[in-house]
């Protein structure tokens, strides 16, 4: 039934998709603009699908940049390791999900 009625489809976008959405969201931001509600989302999301089994990832320099709007997070490590994971699946060799993932999505 869940077929039919598409869900799995938009799972399919949205864990794919997540951090290219978020990362156009911190490029648009305006100078002195707040995050409190995107921000209080994303920390469910991420504390929801954090995976204890993932690997570490090297260089993630430009990712800490693009999102340093949220750097007063608590949770900043756990994202921009979370959207490492996601826009290496999403390049040329993402492989799909795996345990070596931040997510588990």
């Amino acid at each position: 039934m869940d077929l039919v009625e598409r869900i799995h489809p938009f799972y399919d976008y949205a864990s794919t998709c997540w951090v290219m959405h978020l990362q156009s969201r911190m490029a648009d931001l305006k100078p002195g603009e707040r995050l409190d509600q995107s921000q209080e989302t994303l920390e469910i999301f991420i504390e929801a699908h954090w995976s204890s089994t993932h690997k570490s990832l090297p260089e993630l320099e430009r990712i800490e940049k693009a999102f340093s709007p949220l750097r007063k997070s608590e949770l900043f490590d756990k994202i921009t390791k979370a959207a490492g994971w996601a826009r290496k699946q999403a390049g040329e060799h993402g492989q799909g999900p795996a345990p070596d993932e931040a997510l588990n999505l």
